[in-house]
């Protein structure tokens, strides 16, 4: 999960910074938070840590 956290601040990062454009964040950070759920639906079925 943190390694989300990063993530999603390093897309606002970069956004701020022009390498990615406003269409590009808007796209990327849903995204992001989409993945997250999915791992925490992963961590709860019992889904192994390796993966």
């Amino acid at each position: 999960m943190p390694v989300l956290v990063i993530l999603f601040g390093l897309t606002f990062l970069l956004g701020a910074w022009g390498i990615f454009d406003k269409n590009s964040v808007n796209t990327i950070w849903p995204v992001l938070v989409i993945v997250a759920g999915f791992m925490k639906i992963g961590e709860k079925s019992g889904m192994c840590k390796c993966c």
